[in-house]
């Protein structure tokens, strides 16, 4: 099932009322992020310029740190977040794209 990071972080705060503030404290957030966000993109703007990629950029990291600021106001307090992989080196990509070697 697919998720965006929003939803995960709506769902968390859901959970987070059974579980102590020590317990919260001591847990590491891991946050992979992106791939499917601009997959999507350049699937459906193939031909999109390079200030409607900024753009894009900005509106994913600027998710990004209202996820993470909101993750932070329920106490979480240690993060690890890997952001994109190089996309023109995943298969999907390479098949799609012909990027060759």
């Amino acid at each position: 099932i697919q998720m965006t990071l929003n939803q995960q972080v709506s769902k968390f705060k859901k959970m987070i009322t059974n579980w102590t503030a020590d317990y919260i404290e001591k847990s590491l957030f891991m946050i992979y992020i992106g791939t499917d966000d601009y997959l999507n993109f350049m699937k459906a703007n193939p031909t999109a310029d390079a200030s409607a990629q900024q753009a894009f950029v900005t509106s994913v990291t600027n998710q990004l740190k209202n996820d993470i600021e909101l993750l932070y106001s329920l106490g979480a307090s240690k993060f690890v977040v890997s952001m994109l992989a190089p996309l023109g080196c995943l298969p999907i990509v390479r098949q799609e794209y012909k990027t060759g070697n």
